[in-house]
């Protein structure tokens, strides 16, 4: 990003997601005195710095700095500019706490950070009657609660915590399984000799009924207000049949939307998941023109960048659909859907980030080893040679010669 940006002083609006750029914004850019809009998002080596003197930003009301790499604690002059209503700085490495000063916004963001201590108007009673919109979720709280509303705020995400994710990956399974298959966004039913889940709970995160699976989504639309249908559509077919509903179904989210396969045996598996671009198709609007981009990551691992449902095969009466290897060594799976920010954002505004319709999970069938066909084989010639040695002493073979000979 080049130094020169903070001489810009008539700018209003600086959008930078869905970029490749590297280094930081220059300290002045912060200070510009018109500038309404920044917006920023997955910038590499070294990463995003606040300034190291205080700046008051005099018209600055959206603050975007997404997975910038940005480290250390959070300044607390952020929350005393005047204008600002709405911050997202999620997907950093920020630690430290909350700010106090971060009470009057509006809308806050803060989700997978290295955040420790929360604000006294989240922990504290009586509860304020004025507070943000906030996720807090995937840092490193302190809570024993067990639901995303134990904030006592009733728009306040904390869970899941990091930790949380942790205890919820290792506690013990009384049963576990070789396969998962969920209908996301959809109701429960049968494809085959396949059980598809339920997936159409409403709230940021969810942990299935049967404890083997479990689902969270963050993020926000900037230019649009949702409510919480906007993320579930399902099926209103009677008549339909299974996989057509599961082609109808779909589960969509602003950023990030994670789904953890819980109480798995140990092995390799394949992971198949189910798109179909049901949202960027209509003419009448445009948004057939529209464009889905976002990134797949199984285990941890990034696997698809970039991907664009619309350039997935679509074979003769299948929806399209991405196979990708899994190892499983502790019981759990991960599949990240990440939106940086890439793809379409206004036509129609509301309706982009990662989209998937179902998944499905199954182990791949263990290949013996050359050792272990080994010792089989011995053990079977073994067993036949101790089989023929009991007959023969039985008299159960040869012994009718022998006594119509006598």
């Amino acid at each position: 990003m080049p130094s020169y940006i903070g001489n810009w002083v008539n700018l209003t609006k600086l959008i930078l997601i869905g970029n490749n750029f590297e280094g930081t914004l220059p300290a002045e850019t912060f200070s510009l005195p018109k500038l309404q809009r920044l917006l920023v998002s997955d910038v590499s080596n070294p990463g995003i710095s606040f300034p190291k003197r205080e700046v008051i930003p005099e018209s600055l009301i959206y603050l975007v700095l997404r997975n910038c790499k940005i480290n250390g604690s959070i300044p607390e002059y952020i929350g005393k500019w005047p204008e600002l209503s709405y911050l997202d700085l999620s997907f950093n490495n920020l630690s430290g706490g909350v700010p106090e000063s971060f009470q009057k916004l509006n809308k806050l963001f803060l989700t997978s950070n290295e955040l420790t201590k929360l604000p006294s108007w989240i922990t504290k009673k009586p509860k304020p009657s004025s507070y943000p919109k906030a996720d807090l979720s995937y840092n490193n709280f302190n809570v024993k609660c067990t639901n995303e509303k134990c904030s006592g705020l009733a728009s306040v995400n904390i869970l899941p915590t990091r930790s949380f994710i942790d205890n919820m990956k290792t506690e013990k399974c009384y049963r576990k399984h070789n396969s998962l298959f969920i209908n996301c966004g959809g109701e429960e039913l049968n494809v085959g000799k396949d059980h598809y889940h339920n997936d159409t709970s409403t709230s940021s995160f969810n942990l299935s009924p049967s404890d083997d699976w479990a689902y969270s989504f963050s993020g926000d639309y900037l230019w649009a207000t949702v409510n919480a249908s906007t993320f579930v559509r399902n099926s209103t077919c009677k008549d339909c049949s299974p996989e057509t509903k599961i082609d109808n179904d779909f589960r969509l989210a602003p950023i990030s939307l994670m789904y953890y396969g819980l109480c798995l045996h140990k092995g390799k598996y394949i992971v198949t998941l189910h798109f179909s671009e049901t949202l960027y198709s209509k003419g009448e609007d445009h948004s057939i023109t529209g464009k889905r981009v976002f990134d797949v990551y199984i285990q941890g691992r990034l696997v698809k960048k970039d991907l664009n449902i619309k350039e997935i095969p679509e074979l003769q009466n299948e929806v399209r659909k991405l196979k990708f290897p899994a190892k499983i060594n502790e019981g759990s799976l991960e599949i990240k859907l990440l939106w940086a920010g890439k793809g379409s954002l206004y036509n129609p505004p509301g309706i982009n980030g990662p989209l998937i319709e179902a998944i499905s999970v199954t182990r791949v069938s263990r290949k013996l080893h050359r050792w272990e066909i080994a010792l089989i084989t011995i053990g079977c010639l073994l067993f036949l040679m101790l089989l023929l040695a009991f007959s023969l002493r039985m008299g159960w073979i040869g012994g009718r010669k022998l006594r119509s000979g006598h």
